[in-house]
């Protein structure tokens, strides 16, 4: 297929030849013709010069100078002369002529002549009928019209010129069709410029890149069509990137989302799938789209919900496991703005979590039900026993009743750490930080505890490094800690056994140590001992037990300094709780 350039310059070309051709031959005819034209006129001049000159020999019959007359013209112009009568007879002619003296002219000549009026042949239709111009003009007397005179130009003498001329004119055709060309090549260039341009430009716009522009070189139709082919890119260009833009929001959105996304369109055929939605389904995004639901899906429950959904154009919700997961499954229809169906939309909701949270708020509920339900059971039991005076005897009233307040001293313990717990998980507590030192704190916890350090004759012990720095920490809540671990310590330490409290610096934190005796904690155990209400084996504690909620206090009190807490079981036995808290250089630049 030719290009655009090619056809243009063609069609200029043929046009100018066409054109060349046209007007060489019209301006060929015209020369000729105007020239005749001319000639005619001075002919026509001539002869009537020649004309008057006659008349008066003519009428005093001077024949020699009339002769003389003739040849001396046509010395002069070089054209051939007859002379004829009033009756058409010709009389005298120049040299080349002198055979037709004596012929008669008739016709329309005679009677033009008679009646004193001038003709002129330019095309052979005079007596001689050759190719030459005639001029007949009347000579006009005293007594009339006595005649006229015939001058015959050739019309070989008037080729002779044009051929002389002709090839100053070929010359300047060609000149002006070589000027043509170049023109008409300039032309085409620069109309099929701005277009090869735009061709060049639309296959960039097909790539992506519209920052390409046409030059515009002029204010013509072609000018105005490079100004709209840029507005046009441009415009493009912003509505693409603006496309693009919102279509990367998608993406990144979805990306984003927690939740699995899964669409299809009317025939089934997966048609996007986020991350999470490929984890779901354990197919990567590139090898699933385009397939069908049931090639991709593993759950053929899902799958049926899919296809009820392109049927009925209802909404559909189920909810589902796969491995370790529960997802909640929304299942809406995709509609067009004429409300045809284009497909439909999952959302996969991971409930797992959720129902983890459910579950621990049931067993939460439990457990304070049965720690709330033991005591209470406990004392009403008692109670029930004086009221009915099953017990009379005074020292048994008195152990009962003492049995009772601890069971009350319990129940104030749970309450007050079940309050404590909801506070510092609802970040209402704030610290209070201070200098502390650990020692005297200790040592205060040791004294609180004394009746049952006594009772169980348990060995204590502090063992802090001489240059260990003070804790800037919240003392209150600091003493919480201790006095929750070391009371464990008591409790789980057999008769006789050994508590050693420990503080140093290590790696630049401030590391506190709370070690026992005791039986220490099952390996299998070790996870559990930081959640809500769990107490342990009952075999291993030589004590009451607790509530269930001091090691999550723990916790949670250090964490919220900035520090993390473990416990360790030495294969000797005993457990060694481990409080890792930052300095007070470190603290200082974190806040």
């Amino acid at each position: 297929m030719r290009s655009l350039f090619g056809r243009l310059l063609s069609s200029y070309l043929i046009i100018i030849l066409l054109t060349a051709v046209s007007v060489g031959f019209s301006l060929s005819r015209f020369f000729t013709n105007y020239y005749r034209m001319v000639l005619g006129e001075e002919l026509t001049q001539q002869a009537e010069q020649l004309a008057s000159r006659l008349a008066i020999p003519l009428e005093q019959d001077g024949a020699v100078d009339v002769e003389y007359m003739m040849d001396s013209f046509e010395d002069c112009i070089g054209v051939g002369i007859w002379l004829v009568d009033s009756l058409g007879i010709v009389r005298e002619t120049s040299e080349r002529y002198a055979d037709w003296r004596g012929a008669r002219i008739e016709g329309s000549l005679q009677r033009e002549l008679a009646a004193g009026r001038t003709v002129v042949y330019r095309r052979g239709e005079g007596p001689l009928a050759a190719e030459v111009i005639t001029v007949a003009v009347p000579i006009r007397t005293a007594r009339g019209v006595g005649g006229g005179v015939l001058l015959h130009y050739p019309v070989r003498g008037i080729a002779r010129t044009l051929r002389a001329v002709r090839p100053l004119f070929y010359r300047t055709l060609m000149w002006a069709v070589l000027l043509s060309i170049g023109a008409g090549f300039f032309l085409s260039r620069k109309l099929a410029r701005p277009l090869q341009e735009m061709t060049a430009i639309s296959l960039e716009m097909s790539r992506g890149n519209f920052d390409k522009r046409v030059q515009e070189i002029s204010k013509d139709e072609v000018g105005q069509l490079a100004r709209a082919f840029n507005h046009l890119a441009e415009e493009l260009g912003r509505s693409i990137y603006a496309l693009t833009q919102e279509k990367s929001k998608t993406e990144s959105i979805l990306v984003s989302m927690t939740d699995g996304v899964i669409a299809c369109d009317a025939e089934g055929r997966v048609m996007l799938m986020n991350p999470k939605a490929v984890e779901f389904c354990g197919r990567t995004e590139a090898s699933a789209i385009g397939e069908d639901l049931r090639e991709v899906i593993p759950d053929p429950l899902l799958v049926e919900s899919f296809r009820e959904t392109l049927a009925t154009g209802r909404r559909c919700e189920l909810e589902m496991e796969r491995g370790s997961k529960a997802y909640l499954v929304r299942i809406s229809p995709i509609t067009g703005p004429g409300g045809e169906k284009w497909g439909c939309v999952a959302l996969l909701n991971d409930i797992s979590s959720r129902r983890e949270l459910e579950e621990m708020r049931r067993q939460f509920v439990a457990n304070v039900s049965h720690e709330l339900r033991t005591p209470l059971t406990s004392i009403r039991g008692f109670l029930q026993a004086i009221l009915d005076g099953v017990v009379t005897d005074p020292a048994s009233v008195r152990k009962y009743l003492r049995i009772m307040l601890a069971e009350c001293l319990r129940l104030i313990r749970l309450s007050n750490s079940l309050l404590d717990l909801s506070r510092i998980e609802g970040g209402s507590i704030e610290l209070s930080r201070e200098e502390v030192d650990l020692g005297p704190l200790v040592q205060e916890i040791f004294d609180r505890l004394l009746p049952a350090i006594d009772d169980k004759g348990l060995k204590v012990s502090l063992d802090i490094e001489p240059d260990f720095p003070p804790l800037f920490v919240d003392r209150d809540r600091m003493a919480q800690v201790m006095l929750n671990l070391i009371d464990n310590a008591v409790r789980f330490t057999p008769q006789g056994g050994e508590i050693l409290v420990g503080a140093a610096v290590e790696d630049g934190r401030a590391v506190i140590r709370v070690k026992d005796t005791g039986p220490g904690i099952d390996p299998e155990e070790l996870p559990l001992i930081w959640e809500r209400f769990y107490k342990g084996d009952k075999s291993r504690r030589s004590g009451p037990g607790g509530t269930g909620l001091g090691l999550v206090i723990v916790k949670q009190l250090v964490e919220k300094h900035g520090g993390v807490v473990d416990v360790e079981c030495p294969p000797d036995g005993g457990a060694v709780f481990i409080i890792a808290l930052p300095l007070r250089q470190e603290v200082e630049v974190v806040r």
